[in-house]
């Protein structure tokens, strides 16, 4: 997403903003709560995401990103900010597809 490996104490780009944004509405946080918060606002002392919440925003993650969360890295410091969430999403595996029968 927004942070590559050489520029982790920069955070996350706009675009990154905003579609972590868009994910924690989709959650179920309030949209003008969430456009008010920084790269490095808690979104858990915000009351912007508790641990109900985040099992939605990572269903949500998985799909928009094509990729896998490991259970190990569920933990509440990796989806406490967007920074944090951004973080996760780039270092996170990529789903592998489904193989369905046809």
């Amino acid at each position: 997403m927004g942070v590559e490996e050489g520029d982790k104490g920069k955070g996350p780009d706009a675009e990154a903003l905003r579609s972590l944004r868009g994910l924690l509405v989709a959650a179920g946080a309030a949209a003008a709560a969430v456009e008010k918060i920084g790269p490095e606002d808690n979104l858990f002392e915000r009351g912007l995401l508790d641990s109900v919440a985040m099992i939605g925003l990572v269903v949500k993650i998985e799909k928009k990103f094509k990729l896998r969360i490991p259970e190990g890295d569920f933990e509440p410091e990796n989806f406490s900010t967007l920074g944090a969430l951004d973080r996760l999403i780039a270092r996170c595996p990529p789903s592998k597809p489904s193989s369905q029968p046809h």
